[in-house]
């Protein structure tokens, strides 16, 4: 997906699902708000910014908190698990 593909709907997106994001000093975990499919079937994470703009993020870690543990974990691992995917 990218920016110019036509989106044809929009989901919220599950309370748990982040970006991980990283710099030189920190780490940080942007909150996913929604989940988009375009018109060729692609999937794409967003976020929001303080004023409500909602960004497609066209790459990044998505990551599944798990409030049990307090950790994140890569989402992509924990679906292909359920789906006796890689492992």
């Amino acid at each position: 997906m990218t920016n110019y593909d036509e989106i044809i709907q929009i989901i919220p997106a599950p309370a748990n699902l982040y970006f991980k994001q990283e710099n030189e000093k920190e780490i940080y975990y942007i909150p996913i708000v929604c989940i988009a499919l375009s018109a060729d079937g692609d999937i794409a994470f967003c976020d929001s910014d303080d004023g409500g703009y909602i960004d497609i993020r066209l790459n990044g870690n998505v990551m599944k908190y798990d409030p049990s543990t307090g950790t994140y974990n890569p989402f992509t691992t924990i679906v292909d698990n359920e789906e006796g995917g890689a492992k």
